[in-house]
């Protein structure tokens, strides 16, 4: 079901609730006259007469909800996250279904890193790991191009024979669900591809990887 007719369909039901209490209210004429113009037409349309009351109490409901999901989201990324705490971000294809082999069984092979990025891993500065999964996804996982989730990193490791050899792999621990997936935005992820380092408090803000 839309919004729209969610809301329409919440506004019609609104003379059906009990325990009500009044208070004064102000607004500006053009605000009113835009009220007064869709209660208009919704009554043309449905048959049905909604008061002034019923839309501003309805119109509210729905902006509390929209509130409490911001302040949830700004709760989660407080108490997660740490300002000097940063995440790499690499993208994955899964050709090879590795997403579900390695990433989810807390472990991660193999990319290139630079010797900055290894000291600051090493020394705590870089503590968490994140996955874009790209288009690949939307046929073997119903759905894709997104990050929808992060791990804290444990270790890395040097690799020193056979093919993925002068890249690092990765061991990871506490993975974590995001509360609303980061999805691809206008940046192209290849991007992602060398890792992207930034804040884990800009990461779990972040809507697309725009932002990261």
């Amino acid at each position: 079901m839309s919004n729209e007719k969610r809301y329409l369909n919440m506004l019609l039901e609104q003379f059906k609730a009990e325990n009500r209490k009044s208070i004064n209210l102000n607004f500006d004429e053009k605000l009113l006259g835009g009220i007064d113009e869709v209660l208009e037409n919704i009554s043309i349309n449905t048959k049905q007469f909604c008061s002034r009351n019923s839309f501003m109490e309805v119109a509210a409901r729905e902006y509390l909800l929209k509130l409490k999901d911001e302040i949830d989201r700004l709760n989660f990324i407080k108490s997660n996250s740490n300002q000097s705490d940063q995440i790499i971000i690499f993208t994955s294809a899964d050709h090879l279904g590795k997403y579900a082999q390695y990433y989810q069984n807390d472990y991660w092979k193999a990319v290139y890193l630079g010797k900055d990025v290894v000291d600051l891993i090493r020394k705590g500065y870089i503590k968490y790991f994140a996955l874009y999964k790209s288009k690949v996804y939307k046929s073997k996982c119903g759905g894709g191009q997104h990050i929808i989730e992060y791990s804290e990193i444990k270790s890395i490791n040097y690799i020193t024979s056979g093919p993925d050899k002068g890249k690092y792999e990765f061991f990871l621990k506490n993975r974590k669900q995001l509360p609303k997936p980061i999805t691809k935005g206008s940046v192209n992820p290849v991007s992602l591809m060398r890792g992207r380092r930034t804040t884990l408090q800009k990461f779990l803000a972040a809507s697309t990887i725009d932002n990261l």
